[in-house]
């Protein structure tokens, strides 16, 4: 197997562990073992499991980022529907950046890719919002983005959440869809 084979089996090895396992319960003998490469070989691709770690996220963020950035869109509607999109296309990075947040040893080392990532998706919300016609465009698209990320995390622990009634609501409330005449009563 060629060095970019293994380099790339360690990483997705890794990745998928990392997101189904969790960082701190997996060890590089696992990694190793799962990608069926010794370990003494798994350090020579990366320092510690740490490295690893952070080279995955950074990797993730940019993928999401490029991802993101070639699907154009002209309208909040596109945007929800490219956000979920992007979110189960890139599932285990995802599932492993809400992991990584809750764990504070981590959080100060990785901070710098959060908050890219999240002023990235911000940015591109407060832009869709203003074009809306909120003035406070800003506050709105942090408010959004809040509320995405809990139905995110929803959706990524809880398989009953019923997320397309939680889009629904969403597409009400920024008045995304028309809504259907309503019966008269006579």
């Amino acid at each position: 197997m060629e060095t970019s084979a293994r380099h790339k089996q360690i990483f997705h090895t890794a990745l998928s562990l990392f997101s189904q396992k969790g960082y701190d319960q997996t060890s590089m003998r696992d990694i190793a073992s799962r990608a069926d490469i010794s370990l003494g070989l798994t350090y020579n691709y990366f320092k510690n499991k740490e490295a690893l770690l952070i080279a995955i996220v950074a990797a993730g963020v940019e993928q999401i980022e490029q991802d993101w950035s070639n699907h154009s869109v002209k309208n909040l509607q596109q945007w929800l529907v490219r956000y979920f999109t992007i979110l189960e296309k890139h599932r285990d990075y995802w599932l492993l950046l809400r992991a990584l947040r809750l764990q504070s040893s981590l959080t100060q080392q990785l901070g710098t890719h959060f908050d890219e990532l999240n002023n990235f998706i911000i940015g591109d919300l407060a832009v869709l919002l203003q074009q809306r016609g909120y003035t406070k465009a800003l506050p709105e698209a942090i408010l959004l983005y809040a509320t995405l990320d809990g139905m995110t995390t929803q959706y990524f622990t809880n398989d009953r959440y019923p997320l397309n009634k939680m889009l629904a609501l969403l597409q009400k409330k920024y008045e995304l869809t028309t809504p259907e005449p309503q019966a008269t009563v006579h």
